[in-house]
């Protein structure tokens, strides 16, 4: 059953290595390794149950209790990784008769149990970390590896051949023994989890799965007979870990500065080149940390290569790489999952605003920043908040936070205010001024 099961999951992993659909195209840093521990709990199945004790015992198997470990990943591209995962805990053997067992319930103490596996690691989302702040990265893993019984005690020395195993006995019930094997088998992996990144190079880990080995048990039996045929069933290590994750080769992407075309080669009748076409502009960008939330720079456009420069210490640079990080509402959770953005006025009143038509070009003049909402700036026409726009501006600053939420706690008179708004407008590029209205469709009083 054991090797069924092993197969089942290679089998699996494959259909999922090759069947999955390719990634979107789209930017993201070179970001290769994660490194991290890890720590949580197991409970495990039933060892030795009925078929081996007989009616009126308790199943014997480990009490559940503490495990924790290490992991390595490499991602081979965005979606597909490789993972080292070792994992330990040390636990007794519980079960069978109340006669048989000690003072604290157990037939052995101190069991440690070593996990080892490579797993494949295959994101259900597709693309990689960008530089866009916190994301969330859901994985199903897949491996196959190595269990390792170890208990301490008495040891029995089985010999089969030229190879040698030992092993503890127990006695779940009288005068019916059973040996715990010091040795390794064959073992799988199959788990859930997500990635959540709190920071440029470190996040979380959260992942929940099982364990699954045929139980290195023997009897009474067996070991008389030196035999290494085992009775115990197929058991199932059900886990939940979280663990910490030091996340390796995230950087943000190269600036790179345009250096001027060398002079043409001189010519008997030099004929003057033609002048690169070159426009001046103004560009709108998005930027919390400006005064009123957007600002405006020149910068120089070449059509016939399709570039915004600007002009940076006396050197061009392409626009994008001098851009701040700023969270488009394209990036935020509510806006993917089609949810409503929500305002919390007070502790007892929500405000929700759903999209309405589609993004649209509004001038800078018209808009005034009133903060950031889950990290998301937000805005709203300069003539609704006319009144409170310079407290907004007091407050943030007050505060050093641009939390819109927690600006709100501070006036009631603010709050007011920002109810009677009917339309707010989140940013959907970094540049150009492009908005998406959201509209106010619904006030939750909590009671």
């Amino acid at each position: 059953m054991m090797k069924r099961t092993m197969w089942a999951a290679v089998v699996l992993a494959v259909v999922g290595l090759f069947g999955a659909p390719p990634a979107d195209a789209q930017e993201f840093p070179d970001y290769k390794f994660d490194v991290g521990v890890f720590g949580g709990g197991s409970w495990y199945s039933a060892m030795l149950d009925d078929t081996h004790l007989g009616e009126g015992s308790d199943d014997v198997r480990y009490k559940a209790g503490w495990v924790t470990g290490l992991q390595a990943t490499f991602w081979a591209t965005p979606r597909f990784g490789i993972r080292a995962h070792g994992a330990y805990s040390e636990r007794p053997v519980t079960g069978g008769d109340d006669g048989q067992q000690d003072e604290d319930g157990n037939l052995l103490d101190d069991v440690n149990l070593w996990s080892a596996s490579g797993d494949l690691m295959i994101r259900l989302v597709p693309g990689g970390y960008s530089m866009a702040g916190r994301q969330t990265m859901p994985y199903l893993a897949l491996g196959i590896g190595g269990k390792n019984t170890n208990p301490p005690g008495d040891i029995v020395l089985v010999t089969d051949g030229d190879d040698e195993t030992t092993g503890v006995g127990f006695a779940p019930e009288p005068n019916n023994w059973f040996f715990q094997m010091s040795q390794w088998t064959l073992m799988g992996l199959a788990a859930l989890g997500t990635d959540v990144r709190l920071a440029d190079n470190f996040g979380l880990r959260l992942e929940v799965g099982d364990r699954f080995w045929d139980a290195t048990i023997r009897d009474a039996a067996a070991i008389a007979a030196n035999s290494d045929e085992d009775v115990g069933r197929v058991t199932h290590e059900i886990y939940g870990q979280i663990g910490a994750h030091l996340l390796l080769g995230l950087a943000a992407p190269e600036v790179v500065a345009v250096a001027p075309a060398p002079p043409p080669p001189p010519a008997p009748r030099p004929t003057p080149p033609p002048q690169p076409v070159e426009e001046s502009i103004t560009v709108c960008v998005i930027d919390p940390a400006a005064e009123g939330g957007i600002r405006t720079v020149n910068a120089i456009y070449l059509p016939e290569r399709g570039d915004t420069m600007v002009v940076v210490n006396g050197q061009r640079q392409a626009l994008r790489g001098t851009l701040p990080r700023v969270m488009l509402a394209s990036e935020a959770d509510w806006f993917v999952r089609g949810e409503p953005l929500q305002l919390n006025l007070a502790p007892d009143l929500t405000l929700e605003y759903t999209t309405w038509q589609s993004g649209r070009v509004i001038p800078a003049t018209d808009l005034a920043y009133l903060g950031q909402v889950r990290g998301l700036p937000v805005y709203a026409s300069s003539n609704d908040v006319r009144d409170i726009r310079a407290d907004l501006a007091e407050l943030r600053r007050a505060q050093a936070s641009d939390d819109l939420n927690d600006i709100l706690d501070e006036r009631q008179d603010i709050r007011d205010e920002i109810e009677d708004i009917q339309y707010l407008y989140v940013p959907l590029r970094p540049t150009g001024c492009v908005f998406q209205t959201v509209q106010q469709v619904e006030q939750i009083i909590k009671k």
